[in-house]
Formats: structure tokens, C-alpha cells, sequence
């Protein structure tokens, strides 16, 4: 928790995708640390619906992650605006 915010509750609750963004970012992490140590097991891990890793899985995975970044962007600065006093810092 930095300056007091609570990042994952705080987008739950500005977010119903939230949730989900949550859910691809963990496959995701799986998918590169799996690619980057070489552990086939890791691979296992992975929901069956993201193994193979596929074109739509990467897409999905950039959806995502555009989403997530989108919305911590509000999140952050709103929570900035109310922390210093009114106004968002972007």
C-alpha cells in the first residue's frame, strides 16, 4: 500500500472488470515466468483456455492490461486530487 491506497480494492470498486483484469494479469505473470525460467510446469498452471498460448490469449492479455492501466489512471489521480487538495495532478 503506497500513500495510503489500497490499489486492487480501490479499481474493484471504481470497476466491475476489475475482477477480471485482476484474473489476466495472473495469467499473464504465469505465461512470462514460465517463458522466461524455461519451467514447462509453470505452463500447467495456466488456465486451459490460455494454454497454448495463442494469438486471442495475447490479445486478450492486451485488452486487459489497457483496461487495467486506463482505469489505475483514474483511480490514482482522483485518490492524488483528494490526498493534496483538490485537483487531479493530470
Amino acid at each position: 500500500m503506497r500513500l495510503g491506497l489500497g490499489i486492487w480494492p480501490a479499481l474493484k470498486a471504481s470497476s466491475a472488470r476489475a475482477g477480471k483484469w485482476n484474473s489476466e494479469l495472473e495469467s499473464l505473470n504465469t505465461a512470462r515466468n514460465a517463458i522466461a525460467h524455461d519451467d514447462q510446469s509453470l505452463f500447467q498452471k495456466l488456465p486451459q483456455s490460455k494454454y497454448p498460448i495463442t494469438l486471442t490469449t495475447v490479445k486478450t492479455w492486451r485488452s486487459a492490461l489497457n483496461g487495467l492501466a486506463r482505469e489505475m489512471d483514474v483511480v490514482v489521480g482522483d485518490y492524488l486530487a483528494t490526498l493534496v487538495g483538490g485537483k487531479r495532478p493530470w
